[in-house]
């Protein structure tokens, strides 16, 4: 990766999974160390009182998850003793609906989020049809940036890389390419807080 960083598992689940915790023994290591529990209860001692272990060499989870399935998933990755690993979602996992109820299982995740779906003005300004899809309603946005990159490029501010507000996030111009840089939320007591901006190079 360009970071440095190595994947070191990955899931892939479909819409209609419903129970997460056996999907999600396997890369934690859980059912290696469920099967070394059996092993020493049955051939050296059967009143052993044994718990099972997670791996120890994941620096942090990263999720692509709609908030439907991620409410069922950060719970199971509590229960399987993964609660103090950092988990890391994108914009899909907010669903627009500011409800403390509906993010309460999400708590300590963070998430990348747009601007136009969280704050300010630009909401308004868009005027997004709430009943579309989530995904259509992110590439609406995305089209939105397109449209005032178009209008934007040739400013001499702009150039000068003097940050564009859109609506997936804030847009910067460096060496010929446009950089991203979106705002960063983490859910806590169900609702979501802004914390500090993640940029990127």
């Amino acid at each position: 990766m360009a970071r440095g960083g190595i994947i070191l598992d990955k899931v892939i689940f479909n819409q209609d999974t419903r129970d997460f915790t056996d999907l999600l023994k396997r890369p934690l290591h859980i059912d290696t160390s469920e099967k070394r529990g059996l092993f020493l209860k049955r051939f050296v001692n059967s009143k052993l009182d044994l718990s099972s272990r997670r791996r120890n060499d994941i620096d942090g989870i990263v999720l692509f998850a709609y908030s439907d399935k991620a409410r069922q998933i950060k719970p199971a990755l509590n229960y399987l003793f993964a609660n103090d690993i950092p988990v890391y979602s994108s914009s899909r996992i907010y669903s627009d609906v500011e409800e403390p109820n509906l993010y309460r299982d999400l708590d300590d995740i963070k998430f990348a989020g747009m601007p136009w779906s969280l704050e300010g003005s630009l909401q308004q300004e868009l005027n997004i049809d709430e009943t579309l899809h989530p995904e259509y309603r992110q590439l609406y946005t995305r089209g939105f940036d397109s449209f005032l990159l178009s209008q934007n490029l040739r400013e001499p501010s702009f150039a000068q890389n003097i940050p564009l507000l859109g609506a997936t996030g804030v847009l910067r111009l460096k060496n010929n390419m446009v950089t991203k840089d979106p705002y960063w939320y983490q859910f806590k007591n169900g609702s979501k807080i802004k914390i500090q901006a993640m940029k990127s190079n």
